[in-house]
């Protein structure tokens, strides 16, 4: 089993069929654009030169949409341009025509392929403020953002959702005995185990030092139970096979009505976690969220 780990731009975590809908949009308009600057490059006449204004659809196509798009619309733009030329009269030899075709596609081109790679290396640094480098896992930020869509979503849907705290037993005296790269290796078998062992529509981070945070989905509280007791199985056999006395503590809210913020649906579940650790720790301890809400 694979969990869905990847750091998103914004569009990305919007509900796929909004997003289709906003792309197609999008795309429509800066095709329309295209003509647009056609019809305003045709009746201004060869004397002006407006064909920088083709340059305003193209570029927001390759951020917008997809450097696809952009480069149709980069021939698309070509075609208008030397089309307006040929009936406005331009009396150019047909190699100068081609010449001009040539260049002008290729400013187009450029266009479209700069802003694509703008967009390409401002949506890898924005993954990598939002990915922890020794887990790879998405960071405190990234969950609560993704989870702030994923209520967003759920609010509309109605179907309920678990927020899951989990912390490590025993992580800082394994952490000072052994030492730091030891510690290390640990969070790095927890991400593993996380990702083996739940579904690729969870949404798991770690949250900072040996805290982890799970975003669960259409998830009630029989299921919750079920997945998160094979988790902590599965979490202490890695820690033992290491022959480390690491366990976890696993506070879970299950959520029937949507919380007022990210913020709370975290603290309710932090605080079941820390009940898990006075409890005895290595439990996991699940409660509904409308049970202690609900008049």
């Amino acid at each position: 089993m694979a969990i869905m780990t990847s750091v998103f731009p914004s569009d990305a975590a919007s509900p796929a069929p909004h997003r289709r809908r906003r792309i197609l949009v999008i795309g429509l308009l800066c095709t329309l654009a295209v003509f647009v600057v056609g019809v305003i490059d045709y009746f201004t006449g060869i004397e002006a030169r407006v064909y920088p204004l083709y340059y305003l659809p193209i570029a927001v196509a390759a951020l917008r949409v997809s450097t696809g798009l952009s480069v149709t619309l980069s021939f698309l733009c070509s075609l208008l341009w030397v089309g307006v030329m040929w009936v406005s009269g331009a009396s150019w030899h047909p190699a100068v025509f081609a010449f001009n075709t040539a260049t002008q596609l290729a400013s187009f081109l450029v266009i479209a392929f700069l802003v694509a790679d703008i967009r390409r290396r401002y949506q890898h640094q924005r993954d990598l403020s939002r990915r922890d480098p020794l887990t790879d896992l998405p960071n405190g930020r990234a969950f609560h953002e993704m989870a702030g869509f994923l209520i967003d979503g759920v609010r509309r849907t109605g179907r309920p959702f678990v927020l899951t705290y989990i912390d490590l037993d025993n992580f800082k005296t394994v952490n000072d005995q052994h030492g730091h790269l030891v510690g290390d290796r640990a969070l790095r078998l927890t991400a593993d185990v996380l990702r083996q062992h739940l579904r690729r529509s969870d949404f798991c981070a770690r949250l900072g030092g040996d805290e982890f945070a799970v975003f669960m989905p259409d998830t009630d509280e029989p299921a919750a139970q079920a997945v998160l007791n094979r988790l902590l199985t599965a979490l202490v056999n890695a820690m033992t096979a290491q022959q480390w006395p690491i366990t976890c503590s696993i506070g879970a809210m299950v959520f029937d009505r949507t919380p007022d913020s990210v913020e709370e649906a975290v603290h309710g579940a932090d605080a079941l976690m820390y009940l898990a650790k006075q409890a005895g720790k290595n439990r996991v301890h699940v409660l509904r969220y409308r049970d202690d809400n609900s008049n």
